[in-house]
């Protein structure tokens, strides 16, 4: 997850004129009064002489008085954050396709994930209160149950009890770290790269307990190392970058390459073990299929869809048969 303590020149860029209408420090006039959105404060304008581009320029801004010690420019930045993503959703609720996708890297199961915040959700409140907390934004379905919330980080992420009573809920949280002002008026893409997410989609493997992987077989034409005729070897990919050579697979799998061309047979090797090895057809050499493999990976010609498949299982068993380039 990103860090929301890291070091950044925080400025403020808004600020309300007399009549509180917010004003974009590109907008602000010379000798007119600005006050802080948060506190309510008169601010200074800050313009640079340097122009942009130039070394030591800095962006124009709105500063408190020196010797004001506040954290307004950070509350701005998650109060303008919070509206953009909730004017964003109410826009999508109100829209025929109903949907507002969001995406995760899944620490759980290491996948690129997808999702639709409005699959079940017709409405959305801030600060939504759940007794033990006040997420800064719920969806709640039609029976008025919360079914996702949206927390917007700056400084700090929510306390360990907040998140385990979302988990012990079932309520899907999602962790928004914003940075700076340009990351919020870009909400939609920072939905499509959220920090952190407290439910993984893939189901649990009944055998090791992990998560199962999204599997794709793919197919690779290249050369017998022995006579140099045509060979085809298959192997399995996860969505993470894991790699299944034909040694491990089961006996659906292999059943199935060869359907495909391949030609993957149960050969006993010196050591009196047997694997499954891509066997020439002309030669009946047998082809290891990690042999020069990485130096083949694009050119694969064919891919099958496997669905779920429980990578951890194949590792305890043939973890000699798992490769991680990409």
């Amino acid at each position: 997850m990103n860090n929301p303590n890291r070091k950044t020149d925080l400025l403020l860029p808004y600020a309300y004129d007399n009549e509180e209408n917010e004003v974009h420090i590109s907008d602000a006039i010379k000798g007119q009064k600005y006050f802080c959105p948060i506190c309510g404060e008169e601010l200074i304008l800050r313009l640079s002489k340097i122009p942009e581009g130039e070394k030591y320029h800095r962006k124009n801004h709105f500063a408190h008085k020196i010797g004001s010690v506040n954290n307004c420019t950070e509350s701005y930045l998650h109060k303008r954050a919070k509206q953009k993503l909730v004017n964003l959703i109410n826009e999508s609720i109100n829209s025929k396709s109903k949907e507002l996708i969001f995406g995760w890297h899944c620490e759980e199961c290491g996948e690129y994930h997808k999702g639709n915040l409005l699959k079940k959700a017709i409405k959305v409140v801030e600060e939504y209160d759940l007794g033990t907390c006040r997420p800064d934004i719920a969806l709640l379905d039609n029976e008025g149950r919360v079914v996702i919330v949206i927390e917007i980080i700056v400084t700090h992420k929510p306390y360990l009890e907040v998140l385990s009573f979302y988990r012990d809920n079932n309520i899907v949280c999602l962790q928004l770290v914003v940075h700076d002002f340009d990351e919020s008026e870009d909400i939609l893409q920072k939905l499509l790269s959220v920090d952190e997410v407290n439910k993984c989609p893939n189901p649990i493997c009944p055998t090791c307990g992990q998560r199962m992987n999204h599997a794709k077989m793919f197919f690779i034409d290249a050369s017998c190392w022995r006579c140099n005729s045509n060979i085809r070897f298959a192997l399995i990919r996860s969505a993470r970058g894991e790699n299944i050579d034909s040694t491990g697979f089961n006996k659906n799998e292999i059943a199935l390459a060869n359907q495909h061309g391949a030609n993957i047979k149960d050969v006993r090797t010196k050591d009196r073990r047997t694997a499954f090895y891509s066997v020439c057809n002309k030669c009946l050499g047998y082809n290891f299929t990690s042999f020069n493999l990485e130096r083949l990976y694009d050119s694969e010609v064919e891919t099958i869809d496997l669905g779920k498949k429980c990578f951890h299982c194949v590792w305890k068993r043939k973890p000699q048969s798992i490769s991680f380039f990409r």
